[in-house]
């Protein structure tokens, strides 16, 4: 039990930050995921895109998606951007719930 209410705010934040962080951490992975998928089916994707995300590191695909979900919650913008139907529609999925 805490009995500082100092202690139980500062918990608090932790714990929203730590499920922020979950949240973006998921959707980052299923923003990846689906352009692998989608170029894998031939389809232009993010990654394929004019910014050849194919040809760096995972570490930086990933901080790349991790970015780009982040952005989704802030007035923030980045330049990876959907590229097809797939992308698009599960961009406007995050942005509406």
């Amino acid at each position: 039990r805490i009995d500082s209410e100092v202690m139980f705010i500062m918990m608090n934040v932790i714990k929203l930050i730590t499920m922020l962080l979950l949240v973006n951490h998921f959707l980052a992975s299923v923003w990846y995921l689906l352009g692998s998928l989608t170029g894998n089916m031939e389809l232009t994707n993010w990654i394929d895109s004019e910014e050849e995300f194919d040809q760096e590191s995972l570490g930086y695909r990933y901080t790349t998606a991790l970015h780009w979900s982040l952005t989704q919650f802030t007035p923030a913008s980045m330049s990876v951007q959907p590229h097809n139907v797939i992308e698009r529609t599960f961009a406007i999925m995050v942005l509406v719930f």
